[in-house]
């Protein structure tokens, strides 16, 4: 029988993932300069902050020293401390000598930026918000995604929460199985339709071709360690950030540079469309092997 183009592929039985009651979260607002502050929530008790890559909020300015300060949390309490940085960290305009204790809103300083500790309990303010942070928190978590692919279909948006669970459908479904091939042609078709920068968060293409491995990563984008943007993430197995972009011209930048990048499902891709001279290598000649994302198929 022809199914209709906006049919989905897949759909979750009504009360088949019940709504989580909390997840405990470590969440931070910070302001960079001239830049829209931003909410990031971890679920983690212990954050680093720095300039180092492989820090949970990375900072990149070079008065932030690599491994600059931590906030962590102790139960009901939370706490900050300067983990011996060159310039210092400021908590309430003071500067912090070996640790201290925070409230949320207690803004902490750290060179030219300012973070500050966020209640986690948005579901009441704003229902969305909340789920988008359980996910960005929870990224290998499918009970997040299904209760938020519920909610936009309750909301009428049926085509973000078709993408959602056909991304947990994908990750479910064994190779060889006879609907592969048509559900990734049906997540790639609706991918284009809707905002790259949603698309970032929710995402959960497979890893290959990472340097390490030669072809095959044993990670996925939704895997890797969440930082605090949504466009970067960390893979503790290369102990290097992994960039998602849009393009593929912004792909082969940042392959040129030797980064691993995250390519968004809604590319269509060719053989080698990655492999490109890397900065300094032309008078050998030498081709970078860079960590590509790609969807299923």
């Amino acid at each position: 029988m022809a199914r209709a183009a906006e049919e989905p592929l897949w759909t979750a039985e009504r009360g088949g993932c019940p709504r989580p009651r909390s997840i405990a979260m470590l969440t931070v607002m910070f302001y960079e300069p001239d830049a829209t502050p931003r909410t990031v929530a971890f679920d983690r008790d212990r954050l680093v902050i720095g300039r180092f890559p492989s820090s949970d909020i990375v900072l990149d300015d070079p008065r932030v020293s690599p491994h600059h300060a931590e906030l962590r949390r102790e139960g009901d309490r939370y706490v900050a401390t300067d983990l011996g940085s060159r310039t210092g960290t400021r908590v309430g305009g003071a500067w912090l000598r070996g640790s201290t204790l925070v409230s949320p809103g207690d803004p902490m300083e750290i060179g030219p930026f300012r973070l500050a500790i966020a209640s986690s309990d948005t579901w009441a303010h704003d229902p969305e918000l909340g789920l988008v942070t359980m996910i960005r928190a929870r990224p290998h978590d499918d009970a997040p995604r299904l209760v938020y692919a519920d909610w936009l279909e309750e909301q009428g948006d049926p085509r973000r929460a078709e993408f959602l669970r056909l991304g947990v459908l994908l990750k479910r479904m064994p190779g060889g199985h006879p609907d592969l091939r048509r559900a990734t042609a049906r997540l790639r078709q609706l991918a284009a339709s809707l905002p790259l920068g949603w698309r970032t968060v929710v995402a959960r293409p497979l890893i290959e071709r990472c340097g390490p491995f030669e072809l095959v990563c044993p990670k996925s984008w939704d895997a890797l360690r969440s930082t605090d943007r949504d466009g970067v993430r960390f893979c503790a197995v290369c102990e290097s950030p992994v960039h998602y972009c849009g393009t593929l011209e912004e792909a082969r930048e940042h392959a040129r540079k030797g980064h691993c990048v995250a390519l968004d499902g809604a590319i269509p891709r060719t053989s080698g469309d990655l492999d490109v001279r890397g900065e300094g290598d032309d008078a050998r000649g030498n081709v970078v092997t860079v960590g590509v994302l790609l969807p299923r198929s």
